[in-house]
């Protein structure tokens, strides 16, 4: 049992290792940010000032956010698109002879830059948050799957320490040997019976059809059949017929307990 359980954890700890390296392995890229800017670029981007190289991973625990014109990877984006440079687009000759349209052109491409630039902060949130909701179900099972591991040990444990106890007790002898059995009672079929009078002596009893309740008086009712007062022994004693003498049963369930736990654990 213990070597299952090691090679189950060495399976889970290099299945975790090897989702970490998938989720992680653009971390440490080269991105550049600038003395006093926000945001971090790709190299030759137009909009840094500076050229200060720094890992992705620092960039974004330092609280900068992607350039909205160079587009420098984010986490758990492709790794070969880290290095790529920045290439800027071509220019389009400007065939507007009004400059009224001109700045009406500018304004809609910053704000198509804007829109742009909130829609990837947007859709990077949902993936960490996804990633995250993954992460915690996985670690949640992997707790519950290690723990029921344990619990199962511990009980393998207890029924094993409780078998070399009973072994020790029961083994090779009859139940009946470790209970006090009444005079002239003994067992025949699993329950009591004595010598006396009825099926099974002073432990019969009588129990109608419904069943609500036992009788020693075979005519007390009609339609009464004969029982072991052991099988009868939770019904109710009719209170005609049943005033007193009712047999007592406790070596009888001391015999069946026995019974039971060498069933249980096999014990010849």
């Amino acid at each position: 049992m213990k070597k299952r359980l090691y090679s189950t954890l060495i399976i889970l700890f290099v299945f975790i290792n090897s989702s970490l390296l998938v989720f992680a392995d653009n971390s440490n890229v080269t991105v550049r940010v600038t003395e006093t800017g926000s945001k971090y670029h790709r190299k030759n981007c137009t909009y840094l000032s500076s050229n200060i190289e720094i890992t992705l991973i620092e960039a974004i625990e330092k609280g900068y956010t992607p350039c909205s014109r160079c587009d420098p990877p984010t986490l758990y984006s492709d790794p070969e698109d880290a290095e790529k440079p920045y290439v800027a687009p071509k220019k389009k000759k400007n065939t507007s002879t009004y400059g009224k349209s001109s700045s009406i052109s500018s304004t809609n491409a910053k704000a198509s830059i804007s829109n742009d630039y909130h829609k990837s902060d947007s859709s990077n949130e949902i993936l960490y948050f996804f990633i995250l909701l993954i992460a915690i179900f996985i670690i949640y099972w992997i707790i519950v799957f290690i723990r029921t591991i344990f619990d199962n040990i511990k009980k393998e444990k207890v029924e094993l320490s409780n078998y070399k106890y009973y072994f020790s007790i029961y083994a090779f002898h009859d139940p009946i040997k470790f209970v006090d059995v009444p005079d002239n009672a003994r067992i025949v079929d699993g329950l009591p019976v004595t010598d006396d009078t009825g099926a099974y002596g002073k432990y019969t009893v009588y129990v109608s059809a419904k069943g609500k309740c036992f009788h020693h008086n075979p005519k007390c009712a009609n339609t009464l059949q004969v029982e072991n007062y052991a099988n009868a022994y939770y019904l109710k004693p009719c209170r005609r017929c049943v005033k007193c003498g009712i047999p007592e049963l406790k070596w009888y369930w001391k015999y069946k307990e026995i019974t039971e736990i060498k069933k249980k654990y096999k014990i010849p």
